[in-house]
């Protein structure tokens, strides 16, 4: 958070009164910069689970303002400021998505970062970490006989200059050095007869 927004004011409106707050904030000039959940299990703050944060500013007057709106219910809910601040449209489904708060009135409430077939909120705090098993599988080392690439830590019989690049050998520099290189590009021979011939 920026340290603007640090020493914004707080302001909190009821769900039921967010629609027309927020209608008369804009027609004040004020613009939306952000929207989020917050899962306030831990937080002791003694109103509802689930908030909305809401961060607008007035470009004229070079101000910044704070909004917490609780989302009433379950599942929890408020209007949605999409009608007022269209910018809003993706922040809620970010809400609703990682926090499961339904925004009435959104013209497109589905999920936006997880699959469709997923099941629950991973951002709300009661979300069971490690639900997903993750199966790390072990990767084949890749370039092994290239300088630094032995796991052991011991030489990979290549000689190396002062930049860590692999030198050229005697034979290489006499049969050319491109041919060998797995990056160099097939050129045919002057009696092959190539594709575009």
């Amino acid at each position: 958070m920026s340290e603007s927004f640090a020493r914004a004011p707080v302001a909190y409106v009821a769900a039921g009164d967010w629609a027309a707050r927020a209608r008369s904030l804009k027609d004040e000039g004020w613009a939306l910069s952000d929207l989020a959940g917050l899962d306030t299990i831990s937080l002791d703050s003694g109103s509802e689970r689930f908030e909305v944060v809401v961060q607008l500013f007035q470009a004229g007057g070079r101000q910044r303002r704070t909004i917490h709106v609780p989302a009433e219910g379950e599942p929890p809910s408020l209007p949605s400021a999409v009608p007022v601040w269209p910018a809003a449209d993706f922040l809620e489904r970010e809400a609703f998505d990682m926090f499961g708060i339904h925004f009435e009135g959104h013209p497109n409430l589905t999920r936006i970062l997880m699959p469709e077939e997923w099941v629950g909120h991973p951002l709300r705090k009661d979300y069971g970490v490690g639900k997903v098993p993750v199966e790390f599988i072990a990767q084949p080392l890749i370039q092994i006989g290239a300088p630094g690439g032995d796991p052991s830590g011991g030489s990979s019989q290549s000689e190396v200059d002062w930049l860590g690049q692999a030198v050229n050998s005697k034979d290489d520099d006499e049969n050319g050095a491109a041919e060998h290189a797995s990056f160099a590009r097939a050129v045919p021979e002057s009696g092959d007869k190539g594709v575009n011939q």
